[in-house]
């Protein structure tokens, strides 16, 4: 233990403005005396904090040898169980000088300043005694992070202004400030970043990650544990992540790549881009954003008002919801979809799962789907290539259905000013129902027509054995149009 009297002559000799050539002293800490805190506050100083053994810690002091001038005074006090390191009290600049401190893993270090350069070693450090972690509720299935447990250890903290931070190695911290740089590689511990106007680059991270940033790039990389956002401007990057993750952006870009478990994204006025992303649930809300998704597997809802979406390839169900304008576009699904449209646009293409739909006010455009079962009103919608149309109800639009694939039987039901045009493959069958179907336009050819009072073909066609008949079951209003065409495949 440092006697009283010597670390008071060591804190006014430290205190005094030296020069290069003077000035360099070393300062052991002894930790029996009760320290369990260590903080630095300094302007201009480069600080250098590693992880040691007990025996091993402490404090060098020197001036920045490549400066070549003056450094401005330092001053070192025992504040109870705290070693302050802050700039002198007479100091009228930059501190100038070289901050080295050796501390155990387990002591939290403070640094407060601007122009700072930080280096933080703190290599896992072997002991006797075992890890306790805390345990975190694990995303169940696709994506759950073994990282997700970490070791208690008290947080450092760091609260910079123009300042670079490069740490590596594990313990838990704080990043707080304006216009930082910040890199930190191979962390393991929960770590919080509360920053504006920076960069912060973050690879090979294991444990938990808060950001909540203003107007800062975010890059992510190879990182497991849960991960919370908050972006206000800006941009976040994930590649190769792993772990229950939740996101919101206001005004800021989102682009994932190869993520593996839970996302959920709540976006206004931002551009989102998803691609390979593995989970066992895929949420998005957003509002006036662009948001794509290329290649993901997951159970996925995205719902948009405002805004557009684009998806291609994707395996599981999709569940979309657009309102407002938005204007959705999906191809190559492997699952079934399901749609809720309002004032929108929808676009679908390959669809090996079952479709069903309810849409209002909007254009509704579907190819190659395996069925679909669609509820709408006031809607232009053209669906082709369709082997399975279990029902179309329409209510004030237009229909085009082009069914030259389709057998077995097909259900529509047409109420209101309808204009329906279809196409059926022969040999071909419609049946008009309902009271209003007498007084509809009608006009089918090429099929056999039963009900109703329209032109047709009245006379069975002739099958070739093996040949199955598609059926037109449909549902008419009095102030309907159907025209049907049989067409040979």
């Amino acid at each position: 233990m440092i006697p009283d009297h010597r670390r008071a002559i060591i804190a006014t000799i430290i205190a005094m403005s030296v020069t290069a050539n003077t000035f360099g002293i070393e300062l052991p800490f002894d930790l029996e005396s009760g320290a369990s805190a260590v903080e630095v506050h300094l302007d201009g100083a480069d600080v250098a904090v590693t992880c040691a053994e007990r025996e091993d810690v402490g404090l060098i002091i020197r001036p920045r040898l490549a400066e070549g001038g003056a450094g401005a005074g330092v001053a070192v006090s025992d504040r109870g169980s705290t070693l302050s390191i802050t700039q002198a009290e007479d100091a009228t600049g930059p501190s100038e000088v070289v901050i080295e401190l050796a501390v155990p893993e387990d002591l939290p270090v403070t640094v407060v300043g601007s122009r700072l350069n930080i280096v933080r070693t703190c290599i896992a450090v072997a002991t006797d005694e075992p890890d306790r972690p805390i345990p975190i509720e694990p995303t169940p299935g696709v994506g759950t992070s073994t990282a997700d447990h970490v070791t208690a250890q008290p947080a450092s903290l760091f609260e910079l202004e123009k300042s670079t931070v490069e740490s590596r190695g594990s313990g838990s911290a704080r990043y707080t400030g304006t216009d930082n740089s910040l890199t930190l590689i191979g962390t393991n511990g929960d770590t919080e970043l509360a920053v504006s106007g920076s960069v912060v680059d973050v690879s090979d991270h294991r444990g938990s990650l808060v950001l909540e940033v203003n107007n800062t790039e975010v890059t992510l990389r190879s990182a497991e544990g849960k991960l919370a956002a908050k972006l206000d401007g800006g941009a976040l990057n994930l590649v190769e992540t792993v772990g229950e993750t939740t996101i919101q952006l206001i005004e800021a870009n989102l682009d994932v790549d190869n993520h593996r478990g839970v996302i959920s994204v709540t976006a206004s006025l931002s551009d989102l881009a998803l691609r390979g992303c593995v989970s066992d649930r895929l949420a998005i809300t957003g509002d006036d954003s662009v948001v794509r998704l290329d290649g993901g597997t997951a159970t996925g809802t995205v719902n948009l008002t405002g805004g557009s979406l684009e998806v291609d390839g994707w395996n599981g169900r999709l569940m979309l919801q657009g309102g407002n304008g938005a204007d959705l576009e999906a191809a190559g699904v492997e699952g079934d979809v399901v749609v809720s449209l309002d004032d929108g646009s929808l676009e679908l293409r390959g669809v090996t799962g079952h479709t069903r739909a309810t849409a209002s006010s909007s254009n509704f455009t579907a190819s190659n789907l395996k069925s679909i079962a669609l509820s709408a009103q006031d809607c232009v919608i053209d669906a082709r290539e369709i082997p399975e149309v279990k029902l179309i109800r329409l209510a004030n639009g237009e229909l085009t259905l082009g069914a030259s694939s389709t057998r077995g039987k097909q259900r529509l039901e047409l109420s209101g000013e309808v204009w329906a045009r279809i196409e059926l493959p022969t040999p071909c069958e419609v049946n008009l129902l309902g009271e209003d179907a007498a007084s509809a336009d009608v006009d089918v050819r090429g099929c056999d027509l039963h009900g109703g009072g329209g032109p047709g073909t009245q006379r069975p066609q002739r099958r070739l054995r093996g040949q199955s008949l598609a059926i037109l079951d449909v549902t008419l209003g009095a102030g309907t149009r159907l025209r049907v065409e049989g067409r040979p495949s």
